[in-house]
Formats: structure tokens, C-alpha cells, sequence
């Protein structure tokens, strides 16, 4: 009982990764990545902060890890994959974040100095083919291959989150681990955000309108507050590689909300990519 409530946990947190591909494109056409991110983290910050106040939660000195992770993501994997998104399509950015699980299978097996085995290979092949045909197709909502190239960064990221994340989790409370992993990344983004606004010698919300701005905030209560205290819930009772293997179902999510809210078209080009990406890392981690 305990394992399936634990993979409705990671299913759920996926659904709401996946709304966030349309939040943030909404909020892209108003705002630049870095308000994006900043109004996403606040919200998420404070959202935390709450659920830390009311539960009461006791929070220990957190470790250099802790603090390492949450620039990992969300500082560096939000600013990536926010930038990439306002230059691609919703459609996209979910089939490429869809390589996350399979970066987490491939940089487990690097950092443990395991060698992939054959299914490994043939997953990673598939799912490079898919990403290919994918980030080669023109569909609609604009997508561009610089678009495509910061999510995967950004999602590179991420999935080095999980590996470090994993190796911490067992010390904190899941909600001492969500709450500390965004106020470390938050701090990080303080520099970047203040050297943006100086800059531009205007506030970050400047010609953003209310829907613009609303979807921001939506992104931070479900694309960060909701998803990660969900994910890292899990993540204490389930192994890295099926905590991976479930981020196989976000392309499949952020897919489906795209062509619902964002009115994107799917091509057979992004079709046949999108079912080699999935199929390639579903083999891979299974």
C-alpha cells in the first residue's frame, strides 16, 4: 500500500511538471525568464514557508549537499529551461525535459563507474533519434533549435538535482528538504535578479500583464511547490532509478495540456519523436 501511494506521489508530481510547460509559455510573452523565475521561486518560497510554519516542522542545519542541490535546481534548471521555453514550443520543451529520467539512468552509471548495459544503449539511442526528429520538426508554437538546446541543458540539470538530492534525503523531512532546496535557490538567484533590474532600470514585472503574471504564480504552486513536495516525498522510499523512470510520464503530460491550452498542432514528425523519446527511455529505466 505504502509503494503505491508513493507512485501516486510521483505521477501526480508529473502532472503538475507538465502544466507547467503551458504556465510558463503563458508567462513568457510578458515577462522576461529571469521575472519568470523569480516570481515562480517567491511564490514557491513562500508557499513553503507556510507549510514549514503551520506543520511545525523542525529544521536541522542543512548540509553543503543540501545547499549544492538546490543551485542545481531550481537556480541553474529553472533559468535554463525558462529561457528555452520563451524560444520554443510547449510541445517541444516537454518532449525534451522527457530526457530527464534517461540523464539520471546515464549519470548514475557515470558517477557509481557502472557501464551501461545494452538496454541502456539501445534506450539512449532511441530516445537520441526521437530527440532528433523532434527538435528538427516544425510544428507549430515556434520552436527553435536554441530553444531546444537550453531546456536540455536546464533539464541536465535537473537531473543532477535527483542524484544529489537522493544522497541527502534520508537526513531531512521531505518538507525541510523542498523548503531548504528553494531558499538555497532562491538566495542563489538574488545576484542575477538585482543585476537585471539594474540594468534595465525597471521592475521586473514592467508591460506583464495580469494573466502573464497569474501564470507565473501558478507555475511556483504547481510546477514547484506542489510537484517538488510530492517528488521528494517519494524520493525517500523509492530508488533513483524508478524516481527517474517516473518523469517519463512529464512529455506525455505537457504534450497533452500543449495541445489543450496552448492550441499546438502535433505533427507525425513530432509524433514519431515524441513515441521514440518515451519508448527509449521507458526501456532504459524499466
Amino acid at each position: 500500500m505504502r509503494v503505491r501511494k508513493e507512485l501516486l506521489a510521483l505521477v501526480a508530481a508529473t502532472a503538475c511538471w507538465g502544466s507547467s510547460v503551458v504556465t510558463i509559455k503563458i508567462a513568457s510573452r510578458g515577462l522576461t525568464p529571469w521575472a519568470v523565475t523569480a516570481i515562480e521561486l517567491t511564490t514557491t518560497l513562500i508557499i513553503l514557508a507556510g507549510v514549514v510554519i503551520i506543520g511545525r516542522v523542525k529544521l536541522n542545519k542543512p548540509s553543503w549537499g543540501l545547499a549544492f542541490a538546490g543551485f542545481l535546481e531550481p537556480t541553474l534548471a529553472y533559468i535554463l529551461i525558462n529561457s528555452g521555453m520563451a524560444r520554443t514550443s510547449g510541445t517541444h520543451a516537454s518532449l525534451v525535459i522527457g530526457l530527464q529520467s534517461l540523464l539520471v539512468v546515464i549519470m548514475a552509471a557515470v558517477f557509481h563507474k557502472h557501464i551501461p548495459t545494452r538496454r541502456v544503449m539501445l534506450g539512449l539511442g532511441l530516445a537520441l533519434v526521437g530527440l532528433i526528429a523532434v527538435t528538427t520538426t516544425k510544428g507549430s508554437g515556434t520552436p527553435t533549435f536554441v530553444g531546444d538546446a537550453l531546456v536540455f541543458l536546464g533539464v541536465l540539470c535537473a537531473a543532477a538535482y535527483i542524484l544529489v538530492a537522493h544522497g541527502v534525503a534520508e537526513k531531512y523531512d521531505s518538507v525541510e528538504l523542498t523548503f531548504y532546496q528553494f531558499l538555497f535557490g532562491s538566495l542563489a538567484l538574488v545576484p542575477f535578479i538585482s543585476l537585471s533590474v539594474y540594468n534595465s532600470h525597471q521592475s521586473i514585472i514592467a508591460g506583464a500583464t495580469a494573466l502573464e503574471i497569474g501564470a507565473a504564480i501558478t507555475t511556483g504552486i504547481f510546477g514547484s511547490a506542489l510537484g517538488f513536495l510530492l517528488y521528494n516525498r517519494a524520493l525517500q522510499d523509492v530508488s533513483p532509478t524508478l524516481a527517474g523512470a517516473s518523469l517519463t510520464l512529464i512529455p506525455v503530460f505537457g504534450v497533452i495540456f500543449s495541445s489543450l491550452f496552448l492550441g499546438e498542432s502535433l505533427t507525425l514528425g513530432i509524433i514519431f519523436g515524441g513515441l521514440l523519446v518515451v519508448t527509449g527511455v521507458a526501456i532504459s529505466t524499466t
